[in-house]
């Protein structure tokens, strides 16, 4: 494996595992309040612009730096939505 490629795994790893305690935080809280859905669209619609760019200059390490990161963004945004809507049932029950 070259030095670039190590790099960029090492890369991907701590960037997007630096989001575990984020995710592992809001599922013991039961609660997302102070994220901001568009913060999060945001960032998934970059990622996705950086995927389609990565495909496009054929980088395997950058398409799976990408995946990977909105894979993770995803289940941030899935945990922020249903926590959302879970605090706004509780408080009309």
């Amino acid at each position: 494996m070259s030095w670039p490629i190590f790099l960029g795994l090492l890369a991907t790893w701590l960037v997007e595992g630096s989001y575990a305690p984020q995710l592992w935080r809001i599922y013991q809280r039961k609660q997302a309040g102070d994220f901001s859905l568009l913060f999060l669209i945001l960032n998934i619609t970059g990622r996705c612009a950086g995927l389609a760019a990565a495909l496009l200059q054929n980088s395997p390490v950058f398409v799976g730096f990408f995946v990977v990161g909105i894979t993770v963004r995803g289940i941030l945004l899935l945990q922020v939505l249903y926590y959302h809507r879970r605090e706004k049932s509780l408080a009309h029950a």
